[in-house]
């Protein structure tokens, strides 16, 4: 596999960061010469899962009384298979690795009609609420691949998840 970074970012998860990125992903589309489809798929995937460290990141900033969390982003192209990886990390607490674990397990199991299904459900019963098992069933759904994994350390877990598309 032949890939290259493509965009990197270390720090605060803005909801000003989070708009600006689409500009910066329809540059690196526009650069690799691919249709718009990626440039969806890509901003959708990025926008879930930064709005999920920005709210739930276990390392945070508070600014204006607004919570920032701080995470690590990253788009890579492989060249060979002319796709896109997505990888995202952030701090976790200890108590949600067990829950988070075991509920992107059963995302991984299921099939795209039943991830379709299980989203209808939940926005049915979190509807006008915020809830963040929706946002990684709509990045299972988009992704032609996800992979997570978690690190134990001193100041919490370590959470990676990869995207592929």
């Amino acid at each position: 596999m032949k890939t290259h970074l493509v965009f990197f970012y270390d720090g605060v998860i803005s909801q000003k960061f989070i708009s600006d990125l689409k500009d910066i992903i329809k540059g690196i589309i526009k650069k690799h010469n691919l249709n718009n489809e990626y440039l969806k798929k890509i901003f959708e995937i990025s926008v879930e899962e930064l709005q999920n460290i920005k709210d739930y990141s276990k390392e945070f900033v508070i600014e204006k009384n607004k919570h920032f969390g701080i995470g690590v982003y990253s788009l890579e192209y492989d060249e060979v298979k002319e796709k896109f990886i997505i990888k995202f990390e952030n701090l976790i607490n200890r108590e949600d690795e067990e829950k988070l674990s075991s509920y992107l397990l059963n995302i991984k199991n299921m099939d795209k009609s039943q991830k379709r299904e299980y989203i209808k459900k939940l926005l049915r019963k979190y509807r006008g609420t915020h809830h963040s098992g929706i946002g990684f069933l709509e990045i299972a759904k988009r992704a032609d691949d996800v992979e997570y994994s978690f690190e134990k350390g001193k100041d919490g877990i370590l959470f990676d998840l990869v995207v592929y598309i």
